[in-house]
């Protein structure tokens, strides 16, 4: 699970957003991220109506009695959106998957390559910024050192990240 607030701004640069987050703006984005090595895809229980509603009443990002219809719209669909909030699925996975995009039109599914790529520039543009990170969690430190290993080149990055984090390098 994850929260994007509307606000965020790390730095002055619109640019420096993942572009499917920069187009939220004035309302907190709620998501519910489903992670694999190969294919993206969906558990089975992010296709149940029960499964979202136990996590929005878990969570609180809407009301409760509002939980069981925002969960059926996730279920049905993979999003939702009122006035208040936006709430979405989210993929990552080795690379999209037709049959996902068939079911899911709007849910977001994004290639390992591309969130590894991500990192990458951040690393690179806000070197100076990132370089204090004391405070990252291991996986965060994890991430900057093999950027660093990989003497900062990207394909050389890549490399690094599938090897150690079991990733295919396709």
């Amino acid at each position: 699970m994850a929260v994007r607030f509307p606000y965020r701004a790390e730095f002055d640069d619109p640019e420096a957003d993942d572009h499917r987050f920069a187009k939220r703006v004035g309302k907190p984005y709620f998501i519910v991220a489903e992670s694999t090595s190969g294919i993206c895809k969906l558990n089975e229980p992010w296709t149940k109506a029960d499964a979202f509603c136990y996590v929005l009443r878990a969570f609180g990002p809407v009301a409760a009695n509002r939980a069981p219809v925002v969960a059926a719209r996730l279920a049905q669909s993979g999003v939702y959106s009122d006035e208040y909030i936006d709430c979405g699925l989210l993929c990552f996975g080795s690379s999209e998957n037709p049959e996902l995009r068939r079911c899911y039109p709007s849910v977001d599914q994004v290639p390992w390559r591309e969130v590894v790529g991500f990192f990458h520039r951040r690393f690179s543009t806000y070197d100076r910024r990132k370089r204090d990170h004391e405070q990252w969690d291991l996986i965060g430190n994890t991430i900057w050192d093999f950027w660093n290993q990989s003497q900062k080149k990207e394909d050389r990055f890549w490399l690094k990240v599938c090897q150690e984090c079991a990733l295919p390098n396709s």
